[in-house]
């Protein structure tokens, strides 16, 4: 999903919705809270998708990982593989611990 003030026309649009930037409250559960309580996660029913295609990327290192360290749901697309509660590290200005 891609929130932006200004409409972004890509290339290829394959797995990607579009939305403005006002709108991503409707998906993600916090994503204009300050750092350290701002959460990118998808909310429940928000973010799932059709199965992507994933062959391009298994030439990667830990391509079915998400963001948290988590084995990737193939119905979801982004950085993180779930729904719902975030289990993992909230963005903050210090580098994410391992």
């Amino acid at each position: 999903m891609i929130f932006a003030s200004n409409l972004i026309r890509p290339k290829s649009q394959e797995s990607n919705s579009i939305g403005k930037k006002e709108d991503a409250v409707n998906y993600l559960v916090k994503p204009f809270a300050p750092l350290g309580a701002m959460d990118l996660y998808p909310k429940v029913k928000k973010m799932k998708s059709q199965p992507v295609d994933t062959t391009p990327f298994r030439v990667f290192k830990d391509w079915d990982i998400d963001f948290n360290g988590r084995k990737r749901n193939e119905h979801y697309n982004g950085a993180y593989g779930d729904e719902g509660i975030n289990p993992g590290w909230l963005p903050q200005i210090e580098r994410k611990p391992h």
